[in-house]
């Protein structure tokens, strides 16, 4: 009737990702339905348009926090009733606020933080599925691919918007060996809505072989290519930064969704829960 009773932003923001961003419903005796009804629209947009080479729509990602009910029961709930993490997956990863000054250090001599190359993601392919085996390199656009350090189209695209999207990909060594990945996005304020897309992502590796203080100094260093004091910084797997005492601030879940031949699973599920609320 005329009223707006929720929104929802997605954006491209991977090579054939799309990010559920931001959704938000007035609170009202109805504002559950509404939430889901929001997700369900989204839900038939996606199996719709996925199949066109042109929206770039395999996977559907959405950040949230473990202890805000409504995304962890949808989300959560959606990958319980799928029950294949190659199809539907949540990580957790630890969340922080990176802030330079002087009393982190360099990283130790015999520590390398380079530009990453193909081989490094094959090495964090074995990692990752040895520690979750979900979409999360898929849906992040990190697997073993000739062209994956070097794409620029997306890039591009935004830039054709006046919007700034960039990203860049750092291995950590030591004596030779793989310890880690970084992923520093940079985006600007028209696109950053949480911090989420202009954010430095660890991948751990070696959670036995990666001191705690080395890793910080790694993010100082990529830090220092954006340019900015203070970045946040998402941890994977929550584990290592829990077990090595690190300055955990929130847990964020990344719910990953590969829409090809889901579609249908999720739609049900959807209409599952309208049909109860």
């Amino acid at each position: 009737k005329g009223e707006i009773l929720g929104h929802m932003s997605m954006l491209r923001f991977y090579q054939n990702t799309w990010l559920i961003q931001h959704l938000a419903a007035i609170m009202s005796r109805d504002h559950l339905k509404v939430g889901i009804e929001i997700l369900n629209q989204i839900g038939a947009y996606a199996y719709d348009s996925h199949r066109l080479f042109s929206s770039h729509m395999d996977y559907l990602i959405c950040y949230f926090r473990p202890e805000n009910h409504f995304p962890n029961h949808f989300f959560g709930g959606v990958a319980k009733n799928i029950n294949d993490p190659k199809a539907c997956s949540v990580d957790r990863m630890a969340y922080f606020h990176y802030k330079s000054c002087k009393k982190y250090a360099a990283l130790p001599a015999s520590w390398q933080l380079i530009k990453s190359e193909r081989g490094d993601f094959d090495e964090l392919e074995n990692s990752y599925e040895h520690q979750s085996g979900g979409l999360m390199l898929e849906a992040l656009d990190l697997i073993p691919d000739a062209e994956l350090a070097d794409r620029h189209d997306l890039a591009l695209e935004y830039a054709k918007n006046q919007m700034k999207r960039e990203r860049r990909l750092y291995s950590l060594f030591c004596d030779g060996l793989i310890k880690a990945i970084f992923m520093l996005n940079i985006s600007d304020f028209a696109v950053n809505m949480s911090d989420l897309t202009n954010c430095i992502h660890a991948v751990v590796l070696d959670p036995e072989g990666l001191p705690p203080a080395t890793l910080t100094a790694a993010i100082r260093a990529v830090t220092q290519a954006t340019g900015q004091r203070e970045v946040p910084v998402l941890i994977f797997p929550l584990a290592y930064a829990q077990n090595n005492g690190m300055p955990v601030e929130k847990t964020y879940h990344l719910w990953a969704f590969h829409i090809y031949g889901q579609g249908q699973a999720y739609l049900k599920y959807v209409n599952r829960l309208l049909r109860y609320v």
